[in-house]
């Protein structure tokens, strides 16, 4: 048999491995990995029902369940959802909803304009940036002025992902 060594793939000087990678998921670092990985971090699933409560705040979601062994540090995120063959700016928050206390781990995506229920369709959310960690707010009201700024810091990333190549690839996922 032949053995051809192969030297290490280098991004900008960095070795690209599996344990670079991780570590900057671990660490919410989802742009760096994205990077390594050549496109953003993605998670698919089904959607479920969730609680209601993003709609009553002005923020519906579609909502996945996460194991808990996943590698991406909990907070917000602003992405890109796949849906129905197409893609669509989303706010994203992955984690427990620690303002309604807590509960079961999950990725709760915001697709603004969007009014259809999704349940039980297949998505890819891809992450972006990370925008915030996950926190509690005493009210409903607090989150929902936060949720305004989260949207705000999303909408500047989504314009500068506006020049991303979102391959066939990613259609397929």
């Amino acid at each position: 048999f032949w053995l051809e060594v192969i030297p290490p793939v280098t991004v900008d000087g960095q070795v690209v491995s599996s344990r670079a990678i991780r570590g900057l998921l671990i660490q919410g670092r989802v742009t760096e990995a994205q990077r390594l990985l050549g496109r953003p971090y993605c998670l698919v699933g089904a959607v479920e029902p969730g609680e209601g409560r993003g709609r009553h705040l002005g923020f519906a979601t579609a909502n996945l369940a996460i194991p808990e062994s996943e590698l991406l540090k909990d907070g917000v995120y602003a992405g890109r959802v796949l849906v129905r063959g197409g893609f669509r700016d989303a706010m994203m928050n992955l984690g427990r909803a620690p303002t309604f206390g807590g509960g079961r781990h999950r990725l709760e995506m915001h697709l603004p304009g969007w009014e259809e229920p999704l349940y039980g369709e297949r998505v890819a959310a891809f992450f972006l940036a990370r925008l915030r960690d996950e926190q509690r707010f005493a009210d409903a009201a607090g989150l929902r002025v936060q949720l305004g700024r989260d949207r705000e810091a999303a909408e500047a990333v989504w314009r500068a992902a506006q020049a991303l190549p979102w391959p066939e690839w990613a259609l397929h996922s």
